[in-house]
Parts: C-alpha cells; structure tokens; sequence
C-alpha cells in the first residue's frame, strides 16, 4: 500500500500539472513562427481564465488545424523547457 505522502505527493504532481501546462506550451512555443497564431488565439480568448482550460483551447486549436502532432514534436524539440 502507498503511503499518505505518496497521495499527497501525487496531487501535488496533478494540481501542478494542471496549472501549469499552458505555460509550459506557452514557453516553449513562443519563438516558433508556425505556433504564434495558435498561441496569439489562445491569448486572445478573454472568457478562459485559467491555464487549464488555455491549455485545452490550443489543443482544440491544433485539433481543428490538424497541427497537434507538430506541436508536439516542436515541444518535445526544446530541450531546454523539458528539463
């Protein structure tokens, strides 16, 4: 069985995660010329406040422009961001 702190730790990773995976895309993104309408649309939306739901906005974005699979590639590419 897992100890307490280890659920506690888990949800810490989670809440983490959720907060912060926009700016993570965000970040990484910033200098690549082929994001920066995605990323310029997602900034754009005023009625999504929170990271998460940014962050599900460039997903949908990328879904729609069939762009998701180079997004990815681009992200895991920034070697620096990732560490």
């Amino acid at each position: 069985p897992a100890s307490p702190g280890s659920n506690l730790q888990h949800e810490n990773f989670n809440s983490y995660l959720n907060r912060e995976y926009w700016t993570f895309i965000n970040e990484a993104l910033k200098s690549s010329r082929s994001f920066q309408d995605a990323i310029k649309y997602v900034k754009n939306l005023n009625e999504i406040k929170s990271n998460l739901g940014k962050g599900r906005a460039f997903i949908r974005f990328c879904l729609q422009y069939h762009r998701l699979a180079d997004a990815i590639q681009q992200l895991t590419m920034e070697s620096k961001t990732v560490k």
